[in-house]
């Protein structure tokens, strides 16, 4: 019976019988290019080109073609849920987050740019606000894959195939949220869309504007720091937003 060699971590391993070496191949131990050698042979050989030494029924598949970038992007960001994942309040606390520093920062280019047109009555500047933040919004998802609050709160919104949003569906998404979510910005129907967009996710499990768009909305557990940040960033807010209120 042949007694054979074989090369593991670059030391000559053997002698073994055939039957062993054949056992340890096919059980996976030993991957089929090992390098094997027998007084027979002239030189070292992997262990696929033996004829008889690997079962057919042990002969390795062809290797998997490369991914495409769509799906390589998709698996080099694999996301992870964890915790509750019903959680409006958690979303809705992001979008006040995105929503006030977009308020803050287009208040300043508009102070900067046209001072007028702080003149404009609050409910009407608070509009025009939500209906210029959806946007910005769909920019923000369509390029980095999240916003500011989604990023703080650790919420993730992806296709169905875990892919980032388009800039339309992204709008598509943030106009519908505009309309049934927050009511456009008018006050009492603003009270009445956000009880029924809550009572919507609370029962079901997702909003109309995702099972629409076939979104899916993922959260990670948030953690201290994440919270208490959260917080002071809407009190500064809700500072700011009184101190104007009182220069007026």
């Amino acid at each position: 019976m042949r007694q054979w060699y074989r090369v593991q971590e670059g030391q000559r391993v053997g002698p073994i019988s055939e039957p062993e070496l054949a056992a340890l191949l096919e059980s996976g131990q030993l991957a089929p290019d090992t390098l094997v050698w027998t007084s027979e042979l002239k030189e070292w050989v992997a262990a696929r080109d033996v004829e008889g030494l690997i079962s057919p029924a042990h002969t390795p598949p062809p290797p998997p073609l490369p991914a495409s970038p769509r799906e390589a992007g998709t698996r080099a960001t694999q996301y992870e849920p964890s915790g509750e994942q019903v959680r409006p309040w958690v979303r809705y606390w992001a979008r006040m987050v995105d929503f006030f520093l977009f308020s803050f920062l287009g208040g300043f280019v508009l102070a900067s740019v046209y001072e007028p047109a702080l003149g404009v009555p609050d409910i009407l500047f608070g509009i025009l606000l939500l209906f210029a933040y959806a946007f910005v919004e769909s920019a923000m998802l369509a390029s980095w894959g999240t916003t500011p609050g989604k990023a703080l709160l650790r919420i993730r919104l992806r296709n169905s195939d875990g892919t980032k949003l388009s800039y339309a569906d992204g709008l598509s998404r943030a106009f519908k949220v505009l309309i049934r979510g927050q009511g456009i910005g008018l006050p009492l129907v603003a009270l009445f869309t956000q009880i029924h967009a809550y009572n919507r996710l609370t029962n079901q499990g997702v909003t109309s504007w995702d099972e629409d768009g076939d979104f899916d909305v993922s959260h990670q557990v948030i953690g201290a720091w994440r919270t208490i940040l959260t917080i002071l960033i809407l009190m500064a807010f809700a500072f700011l937003m009184a101190l104007g209120q009182a220069s007026t």
